[in-house]
């Protein structure tokens, strides 16, 4: 963990980009032709990315280890996953301490336990708004995946709701 820290941050010197790392906790579900399931908590992510500001908008490319908790017909069904986001932030609102942005982009996700039925890749699309206070970072983001994680007829695709902290170096 610590040399891909000190790698960020060498790269992030270099090429004049902002690391930081985050954690999240939300709500996720699963949707499918034959059922869908309600939001469950007990999802989270922790990870480390990267942005470079412009004047009015920033762009951000993050890596995350994910996990996606949701009830299945009274079972609890859980993934883990590798999960890489690329957004564009809009800033609405700055002073001199706080900014706020609205953010849009997609993400790629690898299962991390993924078997024969279930589908390794998988993508979506991620909305939400972030409010940074100095150094720190709050955002909130829905993530709805558009690739189908079940090789059957099923066409299950994940939803999440996310609330993550960060802080920028």
């Amino acid at each position: 963990m610590k040399k891909l820290i000190s790698s960020l941050l060498l790269f992030s010197v270099a090429f004049a980009y902002t690391p930081y790392i985050e954690i999240g906790m939300g709500l996720g579900k699963y949707t499918s032709d034959y059922f869908d399931t309600n939001y469950k908590f007990g999802s989270y992510e922790v990870g480390v990315g990267v942005k470079k500001n412009y004047d009015n908008y920033e762009i951000e490319a993050n890596i995350k280890y994910a996990y996606t908790n949701s009830d299945v017909n009274g079972e609890e069904k859980g993934f883990h996953y590798l999960k890489s986001n690329l957004n564009l932030d809009y800033k609405v609102y700055k002073n001199e301490n706080i900014n706020v942005y609205v953010l849009g982009g997609g993400y790629l996700e690898y299962m991390l336990d993924g078997n024969e039925y279930s589908n390794d890749f998988g993508f979506g699309l991620s909305l939400g708004a972030k409010v940074e206070y100095d150094r720190y970072f709050i955002e909130g983001r829905f993530d709805y995946g558009l690739k189908d994680l079940d090789k059957s007829e099923d066409k299950v695709k994940d939803r999440v709701v996310m609330l993550d902290l960060g802080v920028y170096f």
